[in-house]
C-alpha cells in the first residue's frame, strides 16, 4: 500500500538568528555598563580635581599673604635703614664741615691763595690764583688725595698782576713812568717796563665733589643702597 505524506519532511530549526540577538544584547549591556562606569569615574575624578583646585587656591592665598608680609617687612627694613643712614649723616655732618675746611686749608700750597668757595648740593667750586701752573696742579693733587674731595673739573687762565698796585687783569699794564725819545725806543722801553711791572700768574676755577662724612663712608653707604635695590 502506498503512503502519501502530505505534511512534508520535518526541517531542522535555525538558531543562528537567536544566537546573534543574544550576542548583540550582551554587547549592548556591556556597553551600557562601560559607559556607566566611565560616567561615575569621571564624576569622581572631577570631584578630586575640584578638591585639588580648592587646596591649591588655599595654598596660593597663604603664599600670597606670606609674600605680602615679607614685602611689608622688607619695606619697613629699608625705611629703618634709610632713617639710620640719615641719623649717621647728621651725626657726621656736625663735624664734617670743620674737617672739610681744615683739609682744604692743609691742601693749599703756599704759592696758592684762594679767592672764593661756593658749596651747593654736595659740590664745591673753588676759585683762586697761583704763581705757576705747577702750583695749581699740586693743589689739585692734594685735594684728590684728600678723604673729603673728589676733583671733577679744572679751568685755568693766564692773568697779569701789577706789582705796584696789586691789581689783576687779563692784559699787562704799563707803569706810570714816562719815556723819552723816538717812538721805536719808546715802545721798547714800554715793553720792558711792562715786564718789570707785571707778574704772570695763574687764575683757576676748580669744581669738586665734597664728602662731609668722608669718601669711605659715602662709598659704604652707596654700596649698601645698591645691595638693597638688587634684593
Amino acid at each position: 500500500m502506498i503512503k502519501i505524506n502530505i505534511l512534508g519532511d520535518k526541517t531542522a530549526l535555525d538558531n543562528t538568528a537567536v544566537l546573534m540577538m543574544f550576542v548583540y544584547l550582551f554587547l549592548l549591556v556591556g556597553l551600557l555598563a562601560t559607559c556607566t562606569l566611565m560616567y561615575f569615574g569621571t564624576i569622581e575624578k572631577n570631584k578630586t580635581l575640584v578638591a585639588e583646585k580648592t587646596s591649591l587656591e588655599s595654598e596660593l592665598n597663604n603664599l600670597y599673604r606670606r609674600t605680602t608680609s615679607v614685602k611689608e617687612l622688607d619695606k619697613k627694613r629699608k625705611i629703618l635703614k634709610s632713617k639710620l643712614g640719615v641719623l649717621a649723616r647728621l651725626k657726621n655732618s656736625k663735624v664734617g664741615p670743620v674737617r672739610v675746611l681744615d683739609d682744604l686749608n692743609n691742601s693749599t700750597p703756599d704759592e696758592v691763595w684762594l679767592l672764593g668757595i661756593d658749596e651747593k648740593n654736595g659740590g664745591m667750586t673753588i676759585t683762586g690764583r697761583a704763581i705757576t701752573p705747577q702750583d695749581v696742579a699740586s693743589f689739585m693733587d692734594n685735594l684728590q688725595k684728600s678723604d673729603y674731595f673728589d676733583v671733577d673739573d679744572l679751568k685755568t687762565s693766564l692773568v697779569y698782576m701789577n706789582k705796584q698796585s696789586g691789581q689783576v687783569s687779563t692784559t699787562p699794564t704799563a707803569s706810570n713812568r714816562e719815556s723819552s725819545g723816538d717812538n721805536k725806543n719808546s715802545r721798547v722801553v714800554q715793553e720792558n717796563t711792562m715786564d718789570e711791572t707785571n707778574l704772570k700768574i695763574q687764575e683757576f676755577s676748580l669744581a669738586a665733589n665734597v664728602y662731609f662724612m668722608g669718601k669711605e663712608f659715602a662709598k659704604r653707604f652707596d654700596k649698601n643702597d645698591e645691595s638693597e635695590e638688587e634684593k
